[in-house]
């Protein structure tokens, strides 16, 4: 919780993560104890998420789509992601201009753009997630293909520290 706009946050969304994703069990209890509420993303068809309050350590949450695992509970509806003022995501990678590449579901594509515009996006990371280009490309050049309604990423989480992600490159 090294991250200023986290600490003084109501509201946050993060995920459950995959045993193959830095975890964010240690991250959510931390939340939790510092009474920030805490919305859990939950799959819903056509294609979309929909939004729970984390149960706490109870429950391991279960996976009523099929993706990934989720927070279980009542369901709070596609816009509850509004109350957040901070969005903790998944992702396979970001670049050094905060292009985030998801798993290619395209729900966080969906309902980015339901949140705070002004929310930052803190995408959690390995260290070697975090794509810088090679000398070759230059400044200026993202890794990470990106779409018009893509939303970039303010933050990165790597297990060294927090990396903010600089507009003017």
């Amino acid at each position: 919780m090294g991250i200023p706009q986290v600490r003084r946050a109501e509201t946050v969304t993060c995920y459950v993560s995959f045993p193959t994703e830095p975890g964010t069990g240690p991250l959510r209890r931390a939340l939790r104890q510092a009474g920030i509420r805490i919305l859990l993303p939950v799959t819903v068809p056509p294609g979309d998420l929909d939004w729970v309050m984390d149960p706490g350590p109870s429950s391991k949450g279960q996976d009523r789509g099929g993706k990934s695992p989720e927070g279980a509970g009542e369901l709070l509806g596609r816009t509850a992601i509004a109350r957040a003022h901070v969005l903790i995501v998944p992702a396979l990678a970001v670049d050094v201009l905060g292009h985030r590449l998801g798993q290619g579901g395209g729900y966080y594509d969906r309902a980015l753009p339901l949140a705070d515009p002004d929310a930052p996006v803190v995408a959690l990371l390995h260290a070697d997630e975090f794509l810088r280009p090679a000398q070759e490309h230059g400044p200026g050049q993202g890794l990470v293909p990106t779409l018009p309604h893509d939303r970039t990423v303010d933050l990165v989480a790597v297990p060294d520290g927090v990396i903010r992600i600089e507009r003017d490159r």
